[in-house]
């Protein structure tokens, strides 16, 4: 709601100012008496009041936290991201209210995360520990309003806008942790105020980068993107994590790939000429790894170690797979139960006799399909995945050339990111808890929107 006016506006603008008055009172006094936690409800509230106005700031609010994992809660598990999402939804309900709306659009990928809930309700039913179930459910559900309040918080106008803003945020953060790694001698894996989620992140909004760079309107644009972009991949080596650089790589070669059978198809020489150019990207990233080796070095041993498949992380990783694969064949149908998994050891006891369980207990799968499949069964399985292939479907749709052009550099985007979401699905912890568990939305709900956006015209 941009303005309230009229005799409705009169009725509803002193009680409007009023509300707030109220909640900054009771606030300031809640704090001064030292209730942290209440003082910090009712602040929400107020921001809440004051983002309904302008409901599409509570979303830029949602993105920069993004780049924050932060528990401002002592001795809680809440996250800053959740009290922030909390208030994304508190803006869009009170925005809705003043509307009144008679009802709420809620895009068809919905209806795939109803599904998987049901599923793992009746898998929660026959776990080994029901009460685990909860959180995990609860993680499932809770992006459901997420979904629906950004869908319908954007117009098609913004999503480019929120897109970039996220990419302006990723180079500023990818900068920093360039600068730490090469101050400290590139000894210490750096990650930011993202904490491990930078690279998740980064995997995400990498592909706008690219995009930019290849679909730029102008040659300073394209410029200015494809740099940007060989900093963020400076940024995710400098937390000396393999899969999601090789991800992030592989990913914008796809989506330069997609881009330039559109542009040949286009007769656009100046796409397919960009397209050519990212080699000269690749030469000048390996150029400055070889000359300044010596900060390299520990990366390149980390990379090295992926040969060992009998030590390191990769024989762990492998450890945590076999796991996986035992619980689902040891109820194929609905598996050990949501959140069971971390407890693995104690329901399936011969897991002990594996030498690698002794430094993986209470970890993940590290894989969210095996993860999936071994809480959830077959069913459950499939019913994940099926919602990020939905998503990564209507993705392709967006390029599809019978598609109206729209903005080629979100669409392809979008691509980017809708194809990382899915095929991360397969060997990397996924989108379903965590900090993670707030990104995988944001693009969901910014896909089904721009597919909505140009198929409608």
């Amino acid at each position: 709601m941009n303005e309230i006016s009229g005799g409705r506006g009169a009725l509803l603008g002193p009680v409007f100012i009023g509300t707030l008055m109220f909640f900054l009172s009771v606030g300031a006094i809640l704090f001064a008496a030292g209730k942290t936690v209440p003082a910090l409800l009712i602040a929400m509230m107020l921001a809440a009041f004051i983002l309904a106005a302008h409901p599409r700031l509570a979303i830029y609010l949602y993105i920069f936290t993004l780049f924050i994992h932060y528990y401002p809660i002592p001795g809680s598990t809440v996250l800053l991201l959740d009290l922030v999402t909390l208030l994304l939804l508190a803006s869009y309900a009170i925005d809705y209210l003043l509307k009144g709306q008679a009802f709420i659009k809620a895009p068809g990928i919905i209806n795939y995360f109803l599904i998987l809930i049901c599923l793992m309700v009746f898998s929660a039913i026959f776990a080994y520990h029901p009460e685990y179930s909860v959180k995990p459910i609860l993680r499932v559900i809770f992006q459901i309003p997420i979904i629906i309040a950004i869908y319908n918080s954007v117009g098609a106008k913004d999503i480019g806008h929120f897109l970039r803003f996220g990419f302006l945020l990723l180079l500023l953060h990818a900068a920093v942790n360039v600068m730490t790694f090469v101050s400290t001698g590139g000894s210490y894996r750096v990650f930011g105020s993202a904490n491990v989620y930078f690279n998740d992140i980064a995997m995400l909004f990498a592909p706008v980068g690219i995009a930019g760079y290849l679909w730029g309107k102008s040659s300073r644009s394209a410029l200015f993107f494809g740099l940007a972009t060989i900093v963020i991949l400076f940024g995710m080596i400098a937390t000396q994590s393999r899969a999601p650089l090789i991800t992030a790589i592989w990913v914008g070669l796809a989506v330069a790939y997609i881009s330039y059978r559109k542009a040949n198809r286009q007769g656009n020489l100046l796409v397919k000429r960009r397209a050519r150019l990212i080699l000269l990207g690749v030469g000048v990233m390996a150029a400055i790894i070889v000359l300044f080796s010596d900060i390299f070095r520990d990366v390149g041993e980390r990379f090295r170690t992926l040969a060992d498949i009998d030590t390191g992380t990769v024989w762990l990783r492998v450890s945590l797979w076999k796991a996986a694969l035992v619980a689902f064949i040891s109820d194929p149908l609905t598996g050990i139960g949501p959140g069971n998994y971390k407890y693995i050891d104690s329901i399936i006891p011969s897991l002990k006799f594996d030498p690698a369980r002794y430094y993986v207990t209470g970890y993940s799968s590290h894989n969210i399909f095996l993860h999936y499949l071994a809480e959830t069964g077959i069913l459950g399985a499939l019913a994940m995945v099926s919602i990020y292939l939905k998503n990564f479907r209507t993705a392709l749709k967006i390029n599809r050339p019978v598609q109206p052009e729209g903005d080629l550099s979100v669409s392809y985007a979008l691509f980017g990111a809708g194809l990382t979401i899915f095929a991360a699905l397969f060997y990397l912890n996924g989108w379903m808890w965590g900090h993670s568990a707030f990104l995988a939305p944001l693009f969901i709900a910014l896909t089904a929107k721009y597919y909505n956006s140009i198929s409608n015209g």
